[in-house]
C-alpha cells in the first residue's frame, strides 16, 4: 500500500499490540463504566444503554460479517475458514488446497 515496507516496530504494532490493546481498552471501558453525569444531573440508565448501543453498534458489525461470511460460503467446517481467512484474490488456491494461513510460518512472519 506504501511502495515498500514498513520497519519492524510498524509491522509489531500492526499485528500484534494494536489489536491486543484496542481489545483491553473496549472491555476495561465497558466492565468499568458507571452511571453519567453531569454537575448533579445523574442520565436515566435508558440514556446510558442508548449510549452504548451507538457506541457499540460500529464494533459490533465486525463480529455479525465474520459470522454471516462463515455461514454463507461452502465447503466443510476446515474450507469454511480457510475461505473466510483468504483474501478473496486467493481464493483459487484455498480450492486447490494451498491454504498458507494453515501454516505456522505464516502466521510469525513479520
Amino acid at each position: 500500500m506504501m511502495g515498500f515496507k514498513p520497519g519492524l516496530y510498524w509491522r509489531l504494532c500492526w499485528k500484534f499490540v494494536s489489536p491486543v490493546f484496542l481489545l483491553f481498552v473496549v472491555i476495561a471501558s465497558t466492565l468499568t463504566s458507571g452511571g453519567l453525569k453531569y454537575d448533579d444531573y445523574i442520565f436515566p440508565y435508558w440514556a446510558n444503554l442508548l449510549g452504548w448501543g451507538v457506541a457499540m453498534s460500529s464494533m459490533l458489525f465486525v463480529p455479525f460479517y465474520a459470522i454471516y461470511k462463515f455461514f454463507s460460503v461452502p465447503g466443510t467446517f476446515k474450507e469454511k475458514i480457510a475461505y473466510c481467512i483468504t483474501p478473496e484474490h486467493e481464493h483459487h488456491m484455498v480450492a486447490s488446497g494451498n491454504v498458507r494461513q494453515f501454516k505456522l510460518r505464516h502466521w510469525l512472519a513479520i
